[in-house]
């Protein structure tokens, strides 16, 4: 294992043992038994480096045109889009805090490189908001982007929670626009969750990961067979000695995955691959 991790780094795959230190990490557990879980959890461990974020960021937009063409001749649909595409603004779902160190702000110029976007194309959710309230915004698509769709919860709290006397969700509707929601990576339970709450945004990632990717999940594929029934004790001992309390060990929303991208990684990651202390060594630090 520690010879795939090497070579993952070589390769440029990974980046520096500094940023994901597998051996440290590996250091934590200390019985036969418990390196032995720690050894699948890291084999199954997923990292999106810069280039990979990047080729998941133009997936998921290329993917945009297939759903504009659905239904249309190739060249009615290439023309549509070219116009339609004058009309959409892109717009980083941020933080209910919102401030500049958010991945959003990263994103952004991401996208503007990457998808050759002019500046004035790309919008904070406010400045979407005050050029709809303006009536006069020539808008027809929003299309909001993210690295990951966990739980979907901040995704529905930035469109229902009142903002400038509406909800966003309604003022966005009403002014005639589309609502698409690009992300590299998501689950199925965020998906769901988005569809149920906010049912006319339409949810378009690079990747779908379904419950298999949980390492709590009955069916994970992060386990083999024979030590599966002993996953959750391992989890749970782990943890405490980590620091981490019994209600948090799997993460937010207890999704329980265990991926990370370049500039983060995500809280529904299991708490023992990023929580750190003197006592504990992270796999990868949360920024």
């Amino acid at each position: 294992m520690l010879e795939k991790c090497d070579s993952f780094v070589r390769l440029g795959v990974w980046p520096s043992s500094q940023q994901v230190n597998f051996r440290g990490w590996l250091g934590n557990f200390l019985t036969d038994e418990d390196q032995t879980y720690a050894l699948h959890l890291l084999n199954s461990f997923t990292f999106y480096n810069t280039e990979l974020c990047a080729a998941l960021l133009l997936g998921s937009f290329l993917s945009l045109s297939v759903i504009h063409s659905h239904g249309q001749k190739m060249e009615d649909a290439i023309a549509a889009w070219a116009v339609d595409l004058d009309r959409t603004v892109f717009v980083p779902v941020e933080g209910e805090r919102p401030n500049i160190t958010d991945s959003g702000v990263m994103l952004a110029g991401m996208v503007r490189r990457r998808l050759g976007l002019p500046e004035d194309r790309i919008k904070s959710f406010d400045q979407l908001l005050e050029a709809l309230a303006s009536g006069r915004s020539g808008i027809t698509r929003v299309v909001f982007f993210d690295d990951f769709i966990g739980s979907g919860q901040q995704f529905i709290r930035l469109l229902t929670t009142p903002r400038m006397a509406n909800i966003p969700y309604e003022m966005i509707l009403s002014s005639g626009c589309d609502i698409l929601y690009c992300c590299f990576v998501a689950t199925t339970y965020g998906v769901g969750n988005i569809s149920a709450a906010v049912p006319l945004a339409t949810v378009v990632p690079a990747h779908l990961i379904d419950e298999t990717h949980s390492v709590a999940a009955p069916n994970s594929r992060v386990w083999p067979t024979e030590i599966k029934p002993g996953v959750d004790e391992f989890i749970l001992r782990t943890s405490r000695r980590a620091g981490i309390s019994d209600d948090e060990r799997l993460g937010f929303h207890e999704l329980g995955l265990a991926l990370a991208f370049d500039h983060t990684i995500p809280d529904a990651s299991l708490p023992i691959l990023w929580h750190g202390t003197p006592n504990w060594q992270p796999l990868m630090r949360r920024v």
